[in-house]
């Protein structure tokens, strides 16, 4: 048997490649071409918002227990009253604040005092709002001055201070050696301000012969106050 050889094409033509289609999903309308963060990227975004987040708790929670106690009064106090165990309580402030207080250590060496104006109910205790022994001692009365800027000193005054009133001539009336201005002495009780007028509101208290005159020329306008050295 003879075997037929199989024919070939002398010139055989190239035969054409299979395109290789690449599946391509297309891109919906409006879709961005532009890539988003990576993943780890976010996740590591999130933790460090977490970490200063616990971070600032935290200093919010210490800052706040710093804290100091101090004495209140837990009843309303007149002006006169003499401090009792059962007026004080304690409250807590923070530490630092610029509060006139006393500390809740401190308290047993309030009692015994009188309170030099009226406190209210749940008022942290100012130091200056005590003092020792009566308020008012029995040979002296206290005088009420309003004062404009030029009846008082400049210089800022405190309670306690020395100081002498003297009682000025009528506005208008000439001072001459004949009419030399009468002077007493007092001691400073309270300073405030009227925000009504403006004036500076001073309580001295002065020897208790003396205060009908001076309360008569200070409804008149007619006291200025020197402040004296001595303190």
């Amino acid at each position: 048997m003879t075997a037929v050889a199989e024919k070939q094409d002398p010139n055989p033509a190239e035969k054409p490649e299979k395109p290789t289609s690449k599946k391509t999903t297309p891109k919906k309308p409006g879709q961005s071409t532009v890539a988003t963060k990576p993943r780890k990227l976010l996740i590591a975004s999130g933790v460090l918002l977490a970490v200063l987040g616990a971070m600032g708790a935290y200093f919010v929670i210490d800052s706040s227990s710093n804290t100091t106690t101090v004495v209140a009064v837990n009843k309303n106090i007149a002006r006169g009253h003499v401090i009792e165990g059962g007026d004080l309580s304690s409250v807590q402030i923070p530490e630092g604040q610029p509060i006139p207080h006393v500390a809740a250590d401190d308290a047993r060496s309030l009692l015994g005092k009188s309170a030099t104006l009226d406190i209210p109910t749940g008022s942290i205790l100012n130091p200056s709002s005590v003092a020792d022994g009566p308020a008012i001692p029995g040979e002296q009365s206290m005088v009420g001055l309003s004062l404009t800027g030029g009846k008082l000193p400049g210089y800022p005054l405190r309670d306690g201070d020395p100081v002498r009133l003297v009682v000025t001539p009528p506005q208008g009336q000439p001072v001459t050696k004949d009419t030399e201005p009468s002077t007493y002495t007092g001691t400073v009780a309270s300073i405030q301000v009227d925000e009504v007028s403006g004036n500076t509101i001073v309580s001295v208290l002065v020897p208790r012969e003396n205060s009908a005159v001076i309360a008569t020329a200070a409804s008149a306008n007619q006291v200025a106050l020197v402040l004296d050295g001595g303190k």
